[in-house]
């Protein structure tokens, strides 16, 4: 049941990331679906790229 729960968040963090690029102020910003889409997938590899640089969340890392 977690990660059901897990995926269902994931996804709709997905989805307000594409609807926050298409409109801005209730007003459409962007129309043009690749260039949506290849913003929230320089999106995502900010986000990798700050999960790697955060030491707690490596693996075998953190606090004890």
């Amino acid at each position: 049941m977690t990660s059901v729960l897990l995926h269902c968040l994931f996804w709709l963090v997905q989805a307000y990331y594409i609807i926050d690029e298409l409109f801005i102020n209730g007003e459409l910003q962007e129309s043009s679906k690749k260039e949506v889409l290849s913003v929230c997938a320089q999106m995502d590899e900010m986000m990798d790229d700050t999960k790697d640089d955060n030491p707690n969340t490596a693996k075998g890392g953190g606090k004890r």
